[in-house]
C-alpha cells in the first residue's frame, strides 16, 4: 500500500506491524501506517456521520401522544450528542494526520518523549505519553474529589444552618 507522508510516497506491506520494526522510532513506514489507520478510522466516521440522518423523524411526530414525543425527543438528543462527538472525533483525527506529515506524531505534547508504539496501536490520537498522562489522571481524580467533597461540605453547612434556624 502506498501513502503519501509528508510530501513524500511512502509504501509499506499490507501486513506491516509497526511494533517488528526495527528502525528509528516514527520512520517513514510506521508514519506510513498510521497515517492509513486514522484514515480508514476517518472514513468509517464519515459513514457513520452520513447514515444518521436526523430529519429522518417521523412526519406524524405531532400527532402522537405526549409519551411518544418525549421518547423521539430523546433519542434525537442522543442522536445530536453522538453526532457531535463523532464530529469532534473526526477534527481530532484530522490535526492528527497533519502531526504525521509534519512528522510532530509519535510525540508527547508535554514533553517531546516518544508515546510509544504499543500505545498508539491501543489509542492512535493519544497526547501524551503515559507518564504524563498517568499524572494528568492522578490530578483530574485529585480535582474531582475536591470538588465532591467541595459539594458535601456545603450541603452539610446548609442543612446546619436550617437546623439552627429551628
Amino acid at each position: 500500500m502506498k501513502v503519501d507522508v509528508g510530501g513524500k510516497i511512502v509504501e509499506i506491506e499490507d501486513n506491516y506491524d509497526p511494533r517488528k520494526d526495527d528502525g528509528e522510532y516514527m520512520n517513514e513506514k510506521q508514519r506510513a501506517y498510521f497515517k492509513i489507520k486514522l484514515q480508514d478510522w476517518l472514513k468509517d466516521i464519515e459513514k457513520k456521520l452520513k447514515a444518521e440522518n436526523i430529519d429522518d423523524v417521523n412526519a406524524d411526530y405531532r400527532s402522537t401522544d405526549e409519551s411518544d414525543q418525549m421518547v423521539m425527543e430523546s433519542n434525537i438528543l442522543t442522536e445530536l450528542r453522538n453526532k457531535d462527538r463523532l464530529k469532534k472525533l473526526a477534527q481530532k483525527i484530522e490535526e492528527f494526520i497533519g502531526k504525521i506529515d509534519n512528522d510532530t506524531y509519535g510525540f508527547c505534547e508535554e514533553t517531546g518523549n516518544e508515546i510509544g508504539i504499543n500505545r498508539l496501536m491501543l489509542r492512535p490520537v493519544a497526547r501524551f505519553c503515559v507518564e504524563i498522562q498517568d499524572k494528568k489522571d492522578r490530578e483530574e481524580e485529585e480535582r474531582e474529589f475536591l470538588e465532591r467533597n467541595q459539594e458535601e461540605q456545603i450541603k452539610r453547612d446548609n442543612q446546619a444552618i436550617k437546623e439552627d434556624e429551628y
